[in-house]
């Protein structure tokens, strides 16, 4: 089986990250001390044992899908150019951590894009540097998904710079099915991200972590817990309102903050919200359940 053996020094890169003036910075390949095998790529990056079919959601449509054993022991697969062959034997039960982390983050920080010479899209995730750890963090769950290092950039609002760390997988095609149900096109012909009936399936305690952790805030009183939902249309949110009733026996109201949506958790079911979404969390966002 392939051995990739590497090492990176979180806190220096942590420490150019932060300190860095200069954004021609671009972590290198070389920063990673690893043995490359001349070996077939598919052997190169999984170790899988059998294909299997699975229900997707409420589509209804059936596939046979690559199911990972175990996604958190596969290694990075930075700088290495994967074949399209290899890219579509990967693909994820509807139910499985990584699928799950994607779906919390769309309901969050994150978003799936499409370029004009693509077929199938690659995810985005974006956080101010602010919450660098969070970011690290994110980017280890998926370095296997990734061909690049999470870069460094900045943005200017309201006459101020902001610093940000993004991490940007490759192009998948198991990404395509989510991007058709999560995004449609609006009068304008712009594709927009809306909330799919299909979220009732794929929403669980893990997806819900990670959306809380994107986008999740106490109240100024700690009573209850806002969903921030802003980016979306009030008919979807009342919809994930609903679900998030339906499927969890959560109480939640939909609220209205400069007339955008804003879900509101009330304090009688904040306890229980946060029972199923604290194993998930990482450390440094573990401030946001005081």
């Amino acid at each position: 089986m392939f051995n990739r053996n590497y090492s990176i020094n979180y806190n220096k890169l942590k420490y150019l990250f932060i300190k860095l003036k200069n954004f021609s910075f671009n972590p290198h390949i070389s920063t990673i001390d690893y043995n490359r095998k001349a070996e077939d790529i598919t052997t190169l990056i999984f170790n899988y044992t059998n294909m299997t079919k699975y229900k997707y959601g409420l589509n209804g449509f059936n596939k046979m899908n690559l199911i990972i054993r175990d996604e958190k022991l596969y290694n990075s697969t930075i700088g290495l150019n994967l074949t399209q062959k290899s890219r579509n034997m990967i693909h994820f039960s509807y139910d499985s951590y990584i699928l799950s982390q994607i779906i919390g983050h769309l309901l969050g920080d994150g978003s799936l894009s499409m370029t004009w010479s693509s077929k199938n899209p690659y995810f985005v995730f974006t956080q101010g540097l602010i919450r660098f750890d969070y970011a690290w963090y994110v980017f280890n769950n998926m370095k296997f998904l990734c061909k690049s290092m999470p870069r460094l950039g900045k943005s200017n609002r309201n006459m101020k710079t902001l610093y940000y760390i993004q991490v940007q997988t490759r192009s998948y095609p198991f990404l395509k099915d989510i991007y058709d149900t999560f995004y449609k096109s609006n009068d304008t012909k712009k594709m927009v991200k809306i909330i799919p009936i299909e979220i009732l399936y794929w929403l669980n305690s893990i997806s819900l972590a990670y959306w809380a952790m994107d986008d999740g805030s106490s109240t100024t009183s700690g009573s209850g817990f806002y969903l921030h939902t802003k980016g979306f249309s009030y008919k979807d949110v009342y919809l994930l309102a609903g679900i998030l009733h339906y499927k969890f026996n959560i109480f939640v109201t939909v609220q209205n903050h400069e007339n955008r949506p804003v879900i509101y958790i009330k304090a009688e079911s904040k306890k229980k919200f946060f029972s199923l979404i604290k194993p998930y969390f990482h450390k440094s966002m573990l401030y946001k359940l005081k």
